[in-house]
């Protein structure tokens, strides 16, 4: 989906990054579905509706199918690896996988 010539992201780069962590010991866990109230700490229910009807999107964010689900797991696992990065002694890292990674 991310295919523009110079976009910096990519599936490539995404699984790179893993297998490098994966290579050095780290663990993984599936990201789990945010709450909806942790979208709007920092989102208006109008934006909000405009990605889930796939409305929003420019040269830097293409126009991805399902781009509302995959981006409620990436907040979903963001906040919980803020959430044990700050009260557990468990380092933290949130790598969430774009579309186009198996």
């Amino acid at each position: 989906e991310y295919q523009a010539e110079g976009h910096p992201e990519s599936p490539e780069r995404v699984k790179m990054t893993h297998d490098y962590l994966k290579e050095k010991g780290f663990s993984f866990q599936q990201a789990q579905v945010c709450r909806g109230d942790d979208l709007l700490l920092v989102h208006t229910r109008s934006f909000l509706k405009k990605v889930k009807e796939n409305r929003f999107f420019d040269a830097d964010t293409p126009n991805i199918d399902r781009i509302y689900d995959y981006a409620i797991v990436s907040v979903g696992g963001a906040v919980e690896a803020m959430k044990k990065a700050l009260y557990t002694d468990i380092t933290s890292f949130p790598s969430t996988i774009i579309p186009g990674i198996p």
